[in-house]
């Protein structure tokens, strides 16, 4: 069995067993049990590779030696045939994955071998290839002098055998054997020869070894370089990268590096290039999303490799990434700090240079709230004594009070530290990608949606002298029955020296697999010098690693900003179409103003789950279809039918794609100005009116060019704090990220401290405080009359019992696993995994609600939903106001206040609705349940904020990004026809956290006052309200 995700063990074994004409077989592909019966038979070698961690029951008889003797024949069961045992057959298996947990079973039948590489013998591997590159001759002559002094060391072993031989056997007389005396003479003068040799072959390697060491810095930034690659395959399935394929990029930068005389000089500048390339052919393959995480990782494992610059201290890198937040001490200025910020502010007092934080933000607030509200707080010094701190410290700091000014703060750091070059775009053409690419490396062009490549690749095919028509392109599109025409273009392609464009890898999943073992043959044999073959596919992870390992993978996402997307919606329309409409004045004019919209609603999502609930992929063609439904509707002498268009545009062309009622009435609300007053003048945007006297789409390109305004959350209606709350978002998804790649053990200067330690300390204080289950049956026995209230509390009681069972059930496992009892199953080290980075489980989230709590957070809540069902069990009757974000379900809890009433009052359930209203009390100024209805507290809103004194909503204030409502008086009414109230009334969909979509729970309709703005002004602001901020 051979662990080998670097697939290097394949290469031994191929060449090992070349001369037992090995086959290569995989789980489930065609003829396997006929070849393997086969090997059996004729004592041949058999690689089963990619398997999992469980294997198919058919080697079991192979695996276990059950071999059955009868008369001279030895039998083994392979399916459903006995078939006679060779005892040449040989069979190796290989697994891909780098942490694999095999059955004991397994690892008793089987002898393991781990091929994988470590980064110490990598770095040696790569020394040899520097060393090889700059003194040519130095690696020949080391190989040399090894494969010398082995074979003195075996002549020498065969003469002592020989002579231990001869003194050894029965009846030798020492003086009359002659032969004997000769052979210790010549042994003797050999030895003498043989040790001169090993000492001058010892000075030579000496000699060797020093020259090679010159070079170790390079081979062990390279090796650092390529681990970090395989950890990026953590954060995406499509980033897969082969060793081969980087020690050919590894190679060409030492080739492109400056060269010099200068032996710091050359270091420095091999260093360099390997260092810069690498991160180019990386981020070529990188989502935009992903690109600040991968210069973010390199940047640090480069800080934390240099043991002498010290810029990085490990126990400060991991506070960093894991933040950790405590409310030991009381908040000392809410009204500028929020609870979040001061927790992490706290949390950071346990280092040692930040150990009086939390005193110093007490007794000097105001030098630490001027730096908190400055625009940008990481161009400028930290206040006080900490004005010295390291830029690193400095990030701290920064994460902790203004965690939206942490990409910024971050790029500068990188670029500070590692050179501008890493923090500036990446710009790739396609002839540049498709030089790098040979017979072997094939393109792969991960797609976005409104991307196509192929019509580029195309126009570069014609240009090179490869098209369909002159039959040395071949483009086939997957699906409908093309898999076999695909892998007979391939094959013929490898021999003519064609073009293989194969589309659409996403959609054929399970094929995919003998694509990849098609084309692994193919690389065995003779390729032409010419061929190449170019994939296209969206991210999915039933691409298998092998074709992504032997690919140079693009990523083509669109442009990012509202201008750019605007400038690409008009680059897709030309007069000549245009001017063939009757109404053409007004169809230009409509038709930018479909562009603004259609760059409104691709972008928005940047704002997250505020943006929209749900992600969706708008493209062109979407502009497209409904360009054409305008021409159609205009083309006409008929008046222009608005409402039939709008709805066409909202509800079939973009709202087909919207699949959330709330984000279908913010589709709408975009539209709702989409009218005759938009021909010219009227503002499209905040800042931006529909041109005027505009007649060419040239015209109407530079005047978007000229005047579009530039990028803000104003722009699609949203407020300020949106942006805030998106980079906040972000920076979370950062570090967050970076922590799940990190190594399972940190080591300090001091003293290892393994992730162990830390998960029992985690584990001791849950375990210690799990609170006792309710006694179901009791509460039970007590109920008189079963009442929704009643039902709801015993319901969420029943669920609170199997949550604590699983947590203490799985935590005791856990337990007994690291005290040495149980042995780890694959369970226990992803809870432990979890524990580790903070976050709640997955076995316990099943059971429990939606939340974005770490887990330390999230467990002190769920005690304090627990105190909420011993207070409310303890009487079984309505609390005062009820927690709502403390219940399992509240939705559940809503409509019971919907059904209490409906009973009481004996009215039909579809006709009984709920309507809110804010209270000017907060939850301590309640001192009775109500008698109709409930209390409710603890919502926050997002993107407004509740004006006690107008009793409506009003704009948010800066940076308070959830502001907490008073207490909600929720009560049911009788309706026998919906009331026209949508003036004065916001509906406000209601959410248990702000991933809002499918946490949702309810609409409750807020008042609004109309001079501040419209229920479609609050729409475009995104305005909700959360159980959990």
């Amino acid at each position: 069995m051979f662990i080998d995700p670097q697939f290097q063990g394949i290469k031994w074994i191929r060449n090992n067993q070349q001369e037992n004409n090995l086959h290569v077989l995989r789980f489930g592909q065609d003829n396997f049990i006929n070849t393997l019966v086969m090997a059996v038979e004729n004592g041949e070698s058999v690689l089963i590779e990619n398997v999992e961690e469980t294997f198919d029951p058919i080697i079991d008889p192979l695996l276990g030696r059950n071999i059955v003797k009868r008369g001279r024949r030895n039998l083994v069961q392979v399916g459903d045939r006995e078939v006679e045992f060779n005892p040449k057959f040989r069979l190796f298996l290989q697994t891909k994955l780098a942490n694999p947990h095999f059955k004991p079973e397994i690892q008793a039948q089987t002898t393991v071998i781990n091929f994988t590489v470590t980064l110490d013998g990598l770095e040696e591997q790569l020394l040899g290839n520097v060393v090889k590159h700059e003194k040519p001759g130095l690696e020949e002559q080391k190989a040399e002098l090894i494969k010398q002094m082995n074979e003195d060391k075996i002549t020498m072993k065969g003469l002592e055998d020989s002579l231990l031989e001869r003194l050894s056997a029965p009846g030798v007389n020492l003086i009359e054997d002659t032969e004997l005396m000769d052979t210790l003479d010549r042994s003797k003068r050999m030895s003498a020869e043989l040790t001169e040799r090993v000492q001058k072959a010892l000075e030579t390697s000496e000699e060797i070894s020093i020259h090679r060491e010159a070079y170790r810095r390079v081979a062990g930034r390279a090796a650092l370089l390529y681990f970090i690659l395989v950890d990026l395959g953590k954060i995406d399935h499509m980033y897969q990268f082969s060793l081969a394929s980087f020690v050919t990029v590894f190679t060409s930068a030492m080739d492109d590096a400056e060269p010099s005389t200068n032996p710091v000089f050359r270091e420095n500048s091999l260093v360099d290039s390997i260092t810069f390339k690498t991160f180019k052919w990386t981020m070529r393959a990188m989502f935009q999303r992903h690109q600040i995480i991968f210069t973010a990782l390199l940047c640090f494992r480069i800080l934390l490799a240099d043991k002498q610059l010290q810029a990085v201290k490990m126990d400060e890198f991991l506070h960093l990434l894991r933040c950790p937040r405590s409310m030991a001490m009381p908040n000392p200025a809410p009204e500028w700090l929020s609870d979040s910020c001061w927790g992490a502010a706290v949390g950071l007092s346990a280092l040692e240079a930040f150990k009086s934080l939390p005193q110093d933000i007490t007794m000097r607030t105001k030098p630490w709230q001027k730096w908190c509200d400055l625009e940008m707080p990481e161009n400028e010094k930290l206040p006080l004594d900490y004005k010295n701190k390291t830029d690193f410290q400095k990030l701290l700091v920064i994460r902790a009070l203004r965690p939206d000014r942490m990409v910024n703060a971050l790029t500068q750091f990188i670029s500070n530290q590692i050179g501008e070059k890493f923090t500036e775009d990446v710009v790739f053409t396609l002839q540049q990608t498709y030089s790098e690419a040979t017979s072997n490396m094939a393109l792969f062009f991960i797609l976005s949606p409104g991307v196509d490549p192929v019509k580029n690749l195309e126009a570069l095919g014609e240009k090179l002298g490869y098209s369909e028509q002159k039959g040395n392109l071949y483009n086939i599109s997957l699906g409908e029955g093309q898999e076999e025409n695909a892998l007979n273009s391939l094959t013929k392609a490898s021999t003519e020296g064609a073009w293989v464009i194969i589309q659409n890898l996403h959609l054929m999943g399970k094929w995919l697999m003998a694509l990849e073992k098609h084309i692994e043959k193919l690389r065995l044999g003779q390729l032409h010098e010419n061929y190449r073959v170019f994939f296209t596919g969206e991210a999915s992870t039933d691409i298998p690693a092998g074709i992504l390992e032997n690919s140079i993978k693009v990523t083509s996402e669109p442009a990012r900003g509202t201008k750019a997307n605007l400038m690409r919606a008009l680059a897709n329309f030309h007069d000549e179409n245009m001017e063939q409409c009757q109404k053409d004045r007004e169809f230009k004019a409509l038709l930018f103003h479909l562009c603004v919209f259609h760059a409104l609603m691709v972008e928005r999502r940047k704002f997250g789950p505020q943006g929209f609930n749900r992600v969706y992929n708008f493209n062109p063609s979407d502009l497209q279809i409904c360009s054409e439904l305008l021409f159609d509707s205009l083309d006409s002498p008929q008046p222009i039918p608005w409402v039939p268009l709008r709805y066409l545009i909202g509800e079939i062309m973009y709202g087909g794609h919207i699949s959330d009622d709330r984000d279908r009435r913010l589709c709408k609300t975009y539209l709702e100005s989409f009218d005759k007053e938009d021909f010219e003048g009227a503002e499209l945007v905040p800042g931006f009116p529909s041109p005027t006297g505009l007649s060419t789409m040239e015209e109407y390109k530079e005047y978007a060019l000229r005047e579009f305004p530039d990028e803000s959350p104003y722009l699609f209606g949203l407020h300020p704090n949106a942006e805030i709350g998106s980079l906040t978002t972000q920076t979370e998804f950062i570090f967050s990220t970076l922590l799940n790649v990190q190594p399972r053990v940190a080591g300090g200067e001091e003293g290892d401290s393994s992730m162990e330690k830390g998960v029992k300390k985690t584990l001791d204080e849950i375990l210690t405080n799990i609170p006792e289950a309710f006694n179901i049956q009791e509460l039970y026995n007590r109920v008189e009359k079963h009442e929704p209230y009643v039902s709801i509390c015993l319901q969420e009681c029943e669920r609170m019992n199997i949550l604590m069972i699983e947590i203490k059930r799985s935590l005791t496992e856990l337990d007994m696993g690291l005290a040495g009892e149980l042995t780890i199953s694959e369970a226990m080290d992803q809870l432990m995994m979890a524990i580790y980075v903070n976050a709640v489980p997955a076995t316990w989230e099943k059971l429990a609600y939606s939340s974005l709590r770490p887990l330390i957070n999230w467990w002190k809540d769920l005690l304090d939903r627990h105190k909420q069902l011993v207070d409310w069990s303890a009487e079984l009757t309505l609390p005062n106001s009820v927690w709502l974000p403390g219940l399992f379900n509240p939705s559940s809890f809503l409509t019971a206040v919907a059904q209490s009433a409906a009973r009481k009052n004996g009215w039909p359930l579809d006709q009984t609705t709920l309507t809110v209203e804010v209270t000017k009390k907060m939850e301590n100024e309640i001192d009775a349940p109500p008698r109709d209805g409930a209390y409710i507290h603890g919502l926050f809103l997002e993107g407004a904020r509740w004006d006690s004194k107008m009793n409506s909503l009003n704009e948010a204030f800066l940076k308070e990004l959830y502001p907490q409502l008073p207490v909600v008086y929720v009560k049911a009414v009788y309706i026998d026809k919906p009331q026209g109230r949508a003036a004065v009334y916001y509906e406000c969909p209601v959410y248990v956290t702000k991933m809002r979509g499918p946490t949702y729970v309810s609409d409750f309709n807020l008042k609004i006052n109309p001079n501040i703005g419209t229920p479609g002004h609050w729409v475009k602001r995104g305005v909700a309200i959360l159980l959990e901020a």
